[in-house]
């Protein structure tokens, strides 16, 4: 179809959407396995998935990982302030 990728669930998509969407997922991943600490491994395994993943996967995929790179960015940002705080704690009246 010259108009673009065609999904039954989803919008039509050019090459450049699916390529952007694609390096923003791989992105995303590799974002994850950082600040989770993920085995060598299973970062390589994810990210070959992912540059692998068939079309009908690839915005669900996309929304899911997002969600999941919201959440462990929203806990890190907590323990962060935690740590931050935790010397204030100490200076209460005396």
């Amino acid at each position: 179809m010259s108009d673009g990728f065609r999904t039954a669930w989803g919008p039509v998509l050019t090459a450049e959407d699916v390529d952007r969407r694609r390096a923003e997922l791989i992105s995303i991943i590799e974002d994850l396995a950082s600040m989770e600490r993920w085995q060598s491994e299973l970062r390589d395994y994810t990210l070959a998935m992912a540059r692998r993943c068939p079309l009908p996967d690839l915005l669900p995929n996309l929304a899911a990982f997002r969600e999941v790179h919201a959440e462990v960015a929203a806990r890190a940002a907590v323990d962060q302030d935690k740590q931050r705080l935790q010397g204030f704690e100490d200076r209460g009246p005396k």
